[in-house]
């Protein structure tokens, strides 16, 4: 079994607060600009919504929520309380298109 293997094995063992803690430190871990570039589909989105915020034509939501309810939704826990626009979709392909699995990492 190979390092990542024995290590994926380890951390799918803790609990589900220690797997978020584990997420945080290794993404902590990550270098500036070692993520893969955004795809034009999010530069499009990112423009979309800054201009309908600086507009005030939306609520915000705090962070500590999205993130939560964004790790239920990957996690399968419960479903997402957000408007169904194709955002969802287009986050769970650009986190597929980073899932070791598929890349053969």
């Amino acid at each position: 079994m190979s390092t990542y293997e024995t290590l994926l094995a380890d951390a799918a063992k803790l609990s589900v607060a220690d797997r978020i803690r584990l997420i945080d430190a290794i993404e902590e871990t990550l270098p500036d600009g070692s993520l893969p570039p955004l795809s034009d589909e999010w530069l499009a989105e990112i423009r979309k919504r800054s201009a309908e915020l600086e507009a005030g034509a939306v609520e915000t939501i705090p962070w500590e929520q999205v993130r939560a309810a964004a790790r239920l939704r990957w996690n399968g826990a419960v479903p997402v309380p957000f408007p169904d626009d194709g955002l969802l979709e287009l986050a769970d392909e650009q986190f597929q298109s980073l899932d070791p699995e598929e890349s053969g990492g």
